[in-house]
């Protein structure tokens, strides 16, 4: 049984990539609590975004490192920051929703 009180992750992606290769867990060369998008998960330390903030923070953190980011619409896994046991914000509408997406 799960953590029902686990808090989501949030990973960027640079715009329209396919492949992990496009994902970005932290902002530096290794992850740490402190370049970590969404904080540590193995320390405990997710930080809670709603969606809207998790697109904006993405954004932001495009235009710091000169790249388009998004939020993620493939897998990240093996990508850092110990997010593969968490759940993760994605641009991907969840199954049997009929919420249309904006862009």
């Amino acid at each position: 049984a799960g953590d029902a009180t686990r808090k989501v992750a949030v990973q960027c992606c640079v715009k329209s990539s396919t492949t992990n290769a496009g994902c970005r867990r932290h902002t530096g060369t290794e992850s740490n609590v402190d370049t970590c998008v969404s904080g540590l998960a193995d320390e405990g330390g997710i930080k809670a975004f709603t969606y809207n903030q998790a697109v904006a923070l993405c954004r932001t953190l495009g235009s710091q490192v000169g790249e388009n980011l998004e939020l993620c619409s493939q897998s990240c896994k093996g990508k850092g920051c110990f997010y593969n046991a968490q759940p993760v914000l994605t641009n991907l509408p969840c199954p049997g929703s009929n919420i249309a997406r904006s862009r």
